[in-house]
């Protein structure tokens, strides 16, 4: 995916995110981890293999995997993080 692309699908995922725990707050479960995984999970496995973006799970590496899973649970800690300042600013 190109590097803007991923600026844009992340900030949008993030407002997505900000909107859903002010009406489900379950969505905030493990400090936004929980959200991290799933939009993970769809976009992984489900848009960008569809599109043929990314490799099939099954043809990637565990480190590759590991990376993956890490780094979108820190996107969605961060993503929560941000969300409850923004909230305490406002």
């Amino acid at each position: 995916m190109p590097r803007t692309a991923g600026w844009v699908v992340g900030g949008a995922a993030g407002a997505v995110y900000g909107g859903l725990a002010e009406f489900y707050p379950a969505a905030t479960a493990r400090r936004g981890a929980s959200f991290g995984l799933v939009l993970g999970t769809l976009n992984e496995e489900g848009a960008l293999s569809a599109a043929r973006l990314v490799r099939e799970p099954e043809r990637q590496t565990l480190r590759d995997r590991t990376s993956e899973i890490t780094s979108y649970a820190v996107y969605g800690v961060v993503t929560e993080a941000v969300r409850r300042l923004v909230r305490w600013v406002l």
